[in-house]
């Protein structure tokens, strides 16, 4: 009994000296924003000696003792440069307005709130520039792509995929945005490598909660990748070189602070179309340049621009049965016009103008020839503002027009245009502790239909490092998608939506929590959803020319959750964890005997790691990756009439998917600004397998199962310049 006694006495001890300790400290909270109010992301700045970077809502915090503390801006050679002093004895939330266009910067205090902190209002998890040009991915490429996979609910459906799952959701209910344009689904290579370069991009945005209805009628799903500000990045030009493609980026300022101009290009080195084994990789190649224009201190003009292309040639040499081929293009060009009032106000008027070609022949054993166009003209004005004092709000209104050509005879009239009319408003109210938020969208289609989207949610601030949400949403999708690829590639069909078959609508429901203290954050998120006027094929494996009598409106549910881990260790060590666990899950009474199967997209466990440790010149980066087997479906025997039985559809899956790659980067200190990368891909050379194909022995008439597997171990080599 007296050890015991002692123990608890210990224990109280402790307790209430960790919790004097805690008692000490406050949370200081800082905003950086530019002179037009526009929120600064990387922002470098010392709080008492210690250095911090603005994430994407220009927002920085940290925990300081109770007292004096210096708030210092770093130069580029980061040295502390003393500018502000601040006693602080409560939780304290500053916003400092800095000219950083400007060659000499400063730093000046415009908003003072010593009384509690704002309300946690991050509803994405980014991927900031830092992580995206200090971190060795596969292949010695650092492709973004590579980045967003994992991500808590992200996933793809196979193996060397070359398209996106959010929340079990397939491909087309999930859209990608570059700045306010948004792009297709699609990467080069089956998934290796993405058409945006991360040179080119400030940060990558996952919105997995409070959407805002500003993004409609395009999935509900949402990954954003920002694009560097031609004015306020660095004037630097820079070359990329490694053996699958060599990237060039050109930032010129034309006139200071006023006019600049950003360009990126990147081409393919290894492709299928100079070695026949190497059937993964495509021939591509990709052009953005982006200028921005300075008005005057409140308003600004950008228009960016961009094309790609992406060529694979005769697959047959990967050991399929049929000689495919598949050639997809895009381009776009988009031009944002803001305006800040001097009460921060923001007006944008938005256009955007893109194209996408798809021709593909012989896909899947079909023989089938697919060659389509989707266009779309699309104008939109936005306004956000705040109606009181906790009280914010945007409204807006978006023209679509759609244009779809196929040179494929389906069955049906597919509608080759469509007109959508939308009017948009976001709402939200803060008392105390509370956060309540609704979104509403109207979408009028040129069809005869009218089709809301409401989303409406409450949060609730716990302390100042924990949060409750839960929330109902509502998502349209103007775009129908049905697939049966083996690979991922852009043969699948798809056509805009009509009174036969209604847009997919995604009815999600979450509850989530959030946790952030220091060098610590956590965030867990549980999800249901469930898809109206979702397509299947009926019978895969005769699919003919007429679509209609083969597609079939079913039940698509899928739910699980989420578990996202970030910890920096210290300056040189940090550690991000993500888990998730998720079911897709399909039926309808004429398909599979009316028994409920896994979707293709279908991936109950998905683990992701990343490490990175930075020593001196050196950042050593660990990946590990596992994933359950995409599920599919399995020959059984030969009939008498030699069609073959097969099992229920997607009865079986491929092994799991797991591997881990290492890599290093070296950079040593010259007058040009040079950087080695080495990496090892799948590093204890696990042998992934990617496809299953069926093939018929002419001797013995049996089905055989023969597979194919990834990339074994495989060291890649990759040097950047910056000049």
């Amino acid at each position: 009994m007296r050890i015991n006694k002692q123990i608890t006495l210990l224990l109280i001890s402790l307790f209430s000296i960790g919790y004097l300790m805690g008692q000490r400290q406050v949370q200081l909270k800082i905003k950086i924003v530019n002179l037009n109010k526009e929120a600064i992301y990387a922002f470098g700045i010392g709080i008492n000696q210690i250095n911090y970077y603005s994430n994407a809502d220009g927002i920085v915090v940290a925990f300081v003792n109770k007292g004096s503390c210096k708030i210092s801006l770093l130069s580029s050679a980061d040295s502390l440069k003393p500018s502000y002093q601040i006693n602080v004895y409560n939780d304290t939330f500053i916003v400092f307005s800095t000219t950083h266009n400007s060659a000499e910067y400063t730093l000046k205090p415009i908003e003072i709130n010593k009384k509690r902190t704002d309300f946690n209002a991050n509803n994405s998890i980014s991927i900031s520039q830092k992580l995206l040009t200090n971190v060795s991915l596969p292949f010695s490429t650092n492709d973004p792509i590579h980045l967003v996979k994992l991500l808590p609910g992200v996933s793809n459906s196979q193996e060397m995929n070359a398209n996106i799952n959010i929340r079990g959701g397939s491909s087309y209910n999930s859209t990608v945005f570059l700045d306010n344009l948004p792009v297709p689904n699609l990467t080069h290579s089956f998934g290796l490598f993405s058409f945006y370069d991360n040179n080119t991009l400030r940060h990558i945005d996952y919105m997995n909660h409070e959407v805002s209805s500003e993004y409609g009628s395009r999935g509900a799903g949402l990954l954003k990748f920002y694009l560097k500000d031609p004015i306020s990045n660095i004037n630097t030009s820079s070359l990329f070189i490694n053996p699958f493609f060599v990237t060039g980026n050109l930032n010129l300022k034309l006139m200071k602070n006023k006019l600049a101009v950003f360009a990126n290009y990147r081409t393919s080195i290894l492709s299928n179309q100079y070695n026949v084994t190497l059937p993964l990789f495509s021939r591509f190649n990709d052009l953005l340049v982006k200028i921005k224009y300075n008005i005057n201190k409140n308003s600004s003009i950008s228009v960016f621009g961009m094309q790609s292309k992406d060529f694979i040639a005769n697959i047959y040499n990967a050991g399929l049965d049929t000689k495919d081929s598949s050639n997809w293009s895009f381009k776009a060009i988009s031009a944002v016009y803001d305006r800040y009032s001097n009460n921060g106000n923001k007006h944008q008027i938005s256009f955007f103008l893109k194209q996408q070609k798809n021709s593909n022949k012989g896909i899947d054993d079909f023989s089938q020839i697919l060659n389509n166009t989707f266009t779309e003209y699309n104008l939109k004005y936005s306004y956000s503002f705040n109606l009181l004092k906790n009280l914010s709000s945007l409204f807006g209104i978006e023209f679509q027009n759609h244009q779809n050509t196929s040179q494929i005879d389906t069955g049906f009239n597919l509608i080759k245009t469509l007109n959508v009319a939308s009017a948009f408003i976001d709402l939200k109210y803060r008392y105390k502790d509370f956060k309540f938020y609704a979104q509403n969208r109207v979408n009028y289609f040129s069809f005869n239909k009218i089709m809301t989207e409401i989303k409406y949610g409450i949060a609730y601030k716990i302390d100042n490092n924990q949060s409750l949400f839960v929330e109902n949403n509502r998502f349209i999708n103007n775009i129908h998608g049905v697939s049966n690829n083996i690979f991922a590639i852009s043969s699948d069909f798809k056509f805009l939506p009509n009174k036969t078959y209604l847009p997919l609508t995604t009815i999600e429901q979450l509850l989530g929590y959030n946790y952030k203290r220091k060098n610590i954050s956590f965030q867990t998120i549980v999800f249901n959803r469930n898809y109206r006027n979702a397509l299947e094929y009926v019978n895969l494996r005769t699919i003919n020319l007429n679509l209609a009598n083969n597609i079939a409106i079913v039940n698509h549910r899928s739910y699980g959750i989420e578990n996202q881990f970030d910890f920096t260790i210290n300056k040189q060590n940090s550690l991000m964890l993500s888990y998730t666990y998720s079911r897709s899950l399909v039926q309808n009474d004429v398909i599979n005997l009316g028994i409920r199967y896994a979707s293709n997209h279908d991936r109950p466990h998905n683990f992701n790691a990343l490490y990175n440790f930075k020593y001196k010149k050196l950042m050593v980066t660990a990946q590990f990756t596992f994933q359950s087997g995409r599920p599919y479906s399995a020959p059984l025997f030969l009939m008498p009439n030699n069609s073959v039985a097969y099992s229920q559809r997607n009865e079986f899956r491929i092994p799991n998917f797991h591997k881990l790659d290492l890599g290093i980067i070296y950079t040593p200190k010259t007058k040009l600004k040079q950087s080695w990368q080495f990496n090892l891909y799948n590093a204890y050379n696990r042998q992934n397998v990617y496809a299953i194909v069926y093939e018929l022995d002419s001797k013995d008439y049996v089905y055989k199962f023969r597979q194919f597997t990834a990339f074994p171990i495989l060291p890649s080599l990759s040097y950047s310049i910056k000049f």
